[in-house]
């Protein structure tokens, strides 16, 4: 991350429009740059810097998932609507942990900074709330005292766990689990929007990187475009995608 800020030319004459706070489409051949622009507008990426420069080259909360590392391998063999259409509620809670995954982990980074309460908003009322919310709606089991890690980092945790349980679902066709709904995300961010004072001038934009259909099957699409294109004034999703990759009309 480090180095891909330094290097990062942000000459680009169309970075403006990506780097706002809407949300948007970024499409193009392989190679382009889209991963490099959608990466570098993490804020994740920018945490090494001091806070005036972070607030100086950022606009947004940016939140980045990469399709091809994180959703490709496991989403990869529902290829036809029957099978999206069965795993419907797996396939929704999954993208659900995944994203909510990295927004942790970019917690978890301003929690270690000095001024996270005096900047970000982020003290412990609102560390308490967030892992209160994680814990009791992804409904895991009784998660035991905290010992030497933040609630953040427990919350990550829970989550991994919870990412791995779902990995075994899909493998042995359980689909009766309880699971998260398509508002998850949504009510997450306006959790943090009423607990993060930040959130009132950089809006969180979940940066999904490389949502194309030779990684993300159409029928797959289908079921997220509900998450994804769902109109929340908390976040804003941003999507990446070859020409013609991502299907964003449906019913």
């Amino acid at each position: 991350d480090r180095l891909l800020v330094d290097i990062f030319a942000a000459s680009c004459p169309w970075l403006s429009k990506v780097s706002g706070p809407d949300a948007c489409l970024v499409t193009g051949p392989r190679g382009c740059g889209k991963s490099t622009i959608f990466r570098w507008l993490s804020l994740k990426a920018h945490l090494h810097k001091p806070i005036h420069e972070i607030e100086r080259d950022l606009t947004i909360f940016g939140v980045y998932v990469s399709c091809s590392a994180d959703l490709q391998n496991r989403l990869a063999w529902i290829r036809n609507e029957a099978d999206a259409e069965e795993y419907r509620h797996l396939i929704v809670h999954y993208f659900n942990l995944l994203v909510t995954r990295e927004m942790l982990k970019t917690l978890a980074m301003i929690a270690r900074r000095p001024e996270r309460e005096s900047t970000w908003g982020f003290g412990e009322t609102a560390e308490g709330a967030i892992f209160d919310f994680i814990a009791n709606t992804i409904r895991m089991p009784q998660h035991g005292p905290l010992r030497g890690i933040s609630k953040t980092e427990r919350a990550q945790e829970l989550v991994e766990a919870e990412l791995f349980t779902v990995q075994i679902s899909f493998q042995r066709g359980e689909t009766d689990r309880p699971t998260t709904t398509p508002s998850f995300l949504g009510d997450l961010t306006e959790l943090l929007y009423l607990h993060m004072s930040a959130l009132q001038k950089t809006p969180i934009a979940f940066l999904v990187d490389d949502y194309s259909t030779h990684r993300i099957s159409e029928p797959v699409q289908k079921v997220l475009n509900q998450i994804i294109w769902e109109r929340r004034p908390s976040h804003v999703f941003k999507l990446s995608s070859e020409k013609h990759g991502a299907i964003l009309n449906d019913e």
